[in-house]
């Protein structure tokens, strides 16, 4: 019994100092150098394990340091604002237990970080081989051009640019890396002479030959392996005279693709591509075998640059992308493959959409936001989101220009009408095999830009929305203002998936054009990323830039994201924080939300508590280890309430006892309402 007791009181310990703690930056990190360019200091993708280290891919400057030290070892030769590729292990404590670093003189540049597992993951990067008179840093071997076959045999590509795919384990041990290059082969079906320098000056026919690599955008791995890689499809060539050949005039008939130099994969499209396009291909595990390919629109979008936002797999092996025009779209653009899938663009702008394709890389839906007046307004879909726990698709964006006509009071999202004004931030939840819309948000902004800049990232966890943005000014979310500094400021947001209950954590920083990638969460702990420019506050911790810019590595604790939230709703009024127990049977039994506020809820699932003289009583302890026997007010048959609205901030165990003597002792935590407004 003493030792129970004592086991009791280290319980209620660990417990109250979550609970003081509350809501946390327990550290943050960064890495910067003097380099001015604004993108030279980057995360591009993260990943967390379930012991809560965490993974990142991202760009430096050659001079950078993390924890004081320089990322890339003092005895390489570096070019000023070429960019290093590197990968990395941060403890949860905040310590860097390693890293790897990928450096040329002509710069690294880092694609995309896709997890494996629990055990591994996958990132994509560019790699620039080993040339005369110049060394490559891959990993922590030094390269030379005398050892430029390495990587890929020497003359097995066109270019000294490839695309490397590299799957680590979490120690940071290579389990594999492939090395990808795209080729040609002229109308005749012969392969284009290949050639592997630096364009010449003036350029000639075969400088105009050489191929970029594989992909300039990013990848996804399904459940089975296999990988998918959209890449922006420059498909022409430009000779020294500046005749153009390209896959849409027939010139150039298909597209050859290089493996490690050792095998070549071919795709023959079926439809002539525009010049500048999408595409998406389907490889096998390993790159044996490229399954399907697809371009995203056909020749009616000729000279649209469409570069990508996001790109997701789900489980299904259903892929998602999101897309925006950066250059005006004609009036209609065909999906490519789908004569029923079309862009309709209301006006000269630039637009952005949403396409899913199936397993086999045919277009299946499309999502395309419109507006309700006669001049729309610029509606940006910035970010999309897959959470195959609820099945739903979370869509992200802004408008803006929307006031320039009275009768724009809407944008409409398949049939359904979502109310909007001139920079309006939205975020939108649907079904995500059917894209019908389960609820919406939007947020107004008193400020002068767009109210929601730099990619709006979010992700789910247990019913809660994630988010890092950043808001222009004062801004009203679900009718109450929720940011009002009347500045641009950085923030991290927390609501529940259906728009209640919000929380936003502001950073002081007056940022417009930040990048972040989607909140990671793992128990308490949210681990946010991204790249800054100017001074933000973590907690007690203030970080600034260096050069121009500065990726930073921040972790939030909150003990409330560890159990699900409930949404409130008639059994559960808005103004109060309750705690809700079901006691399923012997063995299980559900805690939520918890920490709480006022009352406790208990509901038995098949039976009822153990009553004396008609009235249920249970234990309470609390974290002295005093045990108060409490009076349950029943609410029904096996359901009960006991109001502890009285008691003090603190952490208690409950101990329940069923009519069959069965007995369950539950952990709570008794605060302030955990989504401070």
């Amino acid at each position: 019994m003493r030792r129970l007791r004592k086991i009791l009181l280290l319980t209620l310990c660990v417990a109250f100092t979550l609970a003081a703690q509350g809501q946390r930056f327990d550290w943050v990190v960064t890495f910067t150098g003097p380099e001015s360019n604004p993108n030279t200091n980057r995360i591009i993708g993260s990943c967390a394990d379930s012991e809560g280290n965490f993974y990142f891919l991202g760009m430096c400057s050659p001079r950078a340091q993390l924890f004081g030290v320089r990322i890339l070892p003092d005895s390489i030769t570096y070019t000023p604002y070429r960019p290093a590729t590197v990968i990395a292990k941060i403890s949860p404590q905040g310590n860097m237990l390693w890293h790897k670093v990928i450096y040329s003189r002509y710069g690294s540049w880092a694609y995309a970080l896709r997890q494996l597992g629990d055990t591994a993951f996958m990132v994509q990067t560019m790699v620039t081989l080993p040339q005369i008179n110049y060394d490559l840093y891959y990993l922590d071997t030094l390269l030379s051009s005398t050892s430029n076959d390495y990587l890929m045999p020497h003359d097995s590509i066109f270019d000294n640019d490839v695309t490397a795919f590299i799957t680590f384990r979490n120690d940071g041990s290579v389990i594999e890396q492939h090395f990808l290059a795209v080729g040609w082969l002229d109308s005749a079906g012969y392969t284009l002479t290949p050639r592997r320098t630096r364009l010449s000056s003036p350029p000639t026919r075969l400088d105009a030959m050489c191929c970029d690599p594989l992909s300039k955008e990013t990848f996804d791995i399904d459940s089975n392996g296999n990988i998918y890689v959209v890449r922006q499809a420059y498909d022409y060539l430009v000779n020294g005279l500046q005749e153009e050949w390209s896959i849409q005039d027939g010139t150039i008939s298909a597209m050859k693709i290089v493996v490690d130099g050792t095998h070549t994969l071919y795709y023959h499209p079926s439809q002539r591509s525009s010049r500048f396009n999408q595409q998406i291909l389907k490889f096998s595990p390993h790159f044996d075998s490229l399954l399907a390919a697809v371009y995203v629109f056909d020749s009616s979008c000729n000279n649209v640059f469409v570069p990508l936002n996001t790109m997701e797999t789900d489980s299904r092996g259903n892929t998602y992308i999101t897309m925006y025009a950066n250059s005006y779209c004609p009036r209609i653009a065909r999906v490519a493959n789908n004569d029923s899938l079309i862009i309709d663009n209301q006006t000269d702008l630039l637009p952005t959409w949403l396409l899913r394709y199936n397993s086999n890389l045919q277009p299946t839906g499309l999502i395309q936001l419109k507006s309700t007046g006669n001049f729309p307004p610029c509606i940006k879909i910035l970010y999309s989101y897959v959470d195959e726990t609820t099945n739903s698709l979370y869509i992200s964006g802004n408008t803006k220009w929307a006031s320039r006509d009275p009768s724009t009071t809407g944008m409409i999202f398949q049939h359904d009408t979502i109310p909007i004004n001139n920079q309006t931030g939205f975020w939108i939840r649907a079904d995500k095999d059917n894209f019908n819309l389960i609820s919406s948000w939007t947020a107004q902004a008193s400020g002068t830009d767009w109210n929601l800049t730099g990619n709006p990232v979010l992700s789910t966890y247990k019913n809660r929305v994630f988010a890092e943005t950043s808001l222009d000014g004062g801004v009203d979310f679900a009718d109450t203002i929720v940011h009002a500094t009347g500045t641009m400021d950085h923030t991290f947001m927390v609501w529940s998936n259906d728009g209640r209950e919000l929380s936003i954590n502001s950073r002081g920083c007056s940022e417009s054009q930040f990048t972040a990638n989607a909140p990671l969460a793992v128990d308490s702990i949210v681990y946010l990323s991204g790249t800054l420019n100017s001074t933000a506050r973590w907690g007690t911790t203030t970080t600034n830039s260096v050069g121009a810019s500065y990726a930073y590595i921040a972790k939030y604790v909150d003990t409330s994201f560890m159990t699900p939230y409930v949404m409130r709703d008639s059994t559960n009024p808005p103004d109060t924080g309750d705690v809700r127990i079901l006691l399923a049977d012997v063995d299980h039994f559900v805690t939520y939300p918890n920490p709480f506020r006022q009352r406790v809820h208990i509901k038995v699932g098949d039976g009822q508590l153990k009553e004396h003289n008609g009235t249920a009583t249970a234990i309470l302890t609390d974290l002295m280890g005093r045990r108060e026997e409490v009076r349950l007010t029943s609410d029904g048959p096996g359901q009960y309430t006991l109001d502890l609205t009285a008691r003090p901030q603190s952490s208690y165990l409950l101990t329940l006892t069923t009519a069959d003597g069965n007995q369950h002792t539950v952990k709570l935590l008794k605060q302030s309402d955990v989504f401070s407004r």
